[in-house]
């Protein structure tokens, strides 16, 4: 019998209107200034988000993830979130990124707690298939952050964020005023993409 192959999963809340076309537009920006696509936000593909938690989860286990979504994530929206301003970070292979970020207050950490826990009791302990583009080789780093997630970005490590794109950006990029609240009524289990990329929308669910 062939082996199930896992794909990376990310159980993701989706950004509304306002924030999300900001989010686009200054991935745009980085993208112009880096000469680096590869996190490009769009409308249909590469969604700006908040991942709440990834895992490599087997194909025969999707219906059990997307239930976990419902479930779990479903029944806390709309949550309330606090963009606190722009921040950017070198990641594992020396590369600058740069992400809104997110106030990690009392509701958000409470979904992304049982989100992690959900889709670990789903989990398989090897390196995920991610969701490239025609002709573009999956990153290691981020095969190995999906399938470390627990241990390296989860409960006291969790640092909630938006991600932007590649290069540097900063709170005078940005056209909105910090902080800048909202409400999020929708979230969605993406196959993740290099870079951290919601690429393919797999489940989603809105209120």
């Amino acid at each position: 019998m062939q082996h199930a192959r896992a794909l990376a999963l990310d159980l993701a809340l989706l950004l509304p209107a306002g924030p999300a076309a900001e989010a686009r537009r200054i991935s745009r920006i980085l993208a112009r200034r880096s000469g680096d696509a590869t996190i490009a936000l769009g409308t249909r593909a590469c969604l700006p988000h908040v991942t709440l938690a990834m895992a490599p989860v087997p194909e025969a286990r999707m219906e059990e993830a997307a239930a976990a979504l419902a479930s779990v994530v479903g029944r806390r929206l709309p949550l309330a979130l606090a963009l606190t301003g722009i921040s950017t970070v070198e990641t594992a292979r020396g590369r600058l990124v740069s992400g809104f970020d997110v106030a990690l207050e009392a509701g958000l950490l409470a979904l992304h707690r049982e989100a992690v826990d959900a889709l670990a009791a789903l989990a398989a302990d090897e390196d995920p298939a991610l969701c490239t583009g025609e002709g573009a080789a999956p990153d290691p780093s981020m095969v190995a952050y999906v399938r470390n997630f627990v241990r390296t970005s989860a409960y006291a490590r969790y640092s909630p964020h938006v991600t932007l794109g590649v290069g540097e950006a900063a709170d005078a990029d940005a056209a909105v005023s910090f902080p800048h609240r909202f409400e999020v009524r929708a979230a969605a289990l993406c196959h993740v993409g290099n870079g951290g990329t919601c690429r393919r929308v797999l489940a989603e669910i809105q209120i």
